[in-house]
């Protein structure tokens, strides 16, 4: 009677464990379909990010790009200014009285309607010859920039802004 108990404890213990078990088990099968999905959560949020990220180094790049491209045209624009001042000089209006100001006038006239800028150009146009001519020369076709003086003495002639009232 009590091996009969002992044996009956003994089937009711494995009873309990295979029970046990199988409930173990199904809490960590349970568990292991959590964590899948919240794995496959995280990855579809890793990917999202990964675009996000992507496009917003597109943008990034593009506005540096565009930064660049604006340092270029600044930097062409002042280098066209310095030609423009080798050229020209420091631009300057002349006053009524002065006596460039009729002269002045007159080629400023070319910006203002096309009859007289037809006019300044025939004026112009006057001066040109052809390629053959013996011992012409034409205007050229692109800016011609002035070179640095060769020598101290040529520099001496130069107006410069401290030479200048």
């Amino acid at each position: 009677m009590i091996l009969a108990a002992i044996g009956q404890s003994v089937k009711t213990a494995q009873a309990e464990d295979r029970q046990a078990g199988e409930t173990g088990w199904n809490k960590i099968s349970s568990l292991k379909e959590l964590l899948d999905k919240q794995m496959n959560i995280y990855k579809a949020e890793e990917s999202t990010l990964k675009v996000l990220l992507e496009k917003e180094q597109k943008e990034t790049k593009e506005k540096e790009d565009a930064q660049t491209r604006q340092r270029r045209a600044e930097a062409l624009e002042r280098e066209h200014t310095i030609q423009h001042r080798k050229l020209f000089g420091k631009p300057k209006v002349a006053q009524p009285g002065d006596p460039i100001y009729s002269f002045q006038q007159f080629y400023e006239s070319a910006s203002h309607s096309l009859d007289n800028l037809v006019s300044v150009r025939m004026g112009w146009d006057m001066h040109l010859t052809l390629p053959d001519t013996p011992g012409a020369s034409c205007i050229p076709d692109h800016w011609v920039v002035p070179e640095d003086p060769s020598s101290h003495a040529w520099a001496s002639y130069l107006v410069t802004k401290s030479t200048t009232p």
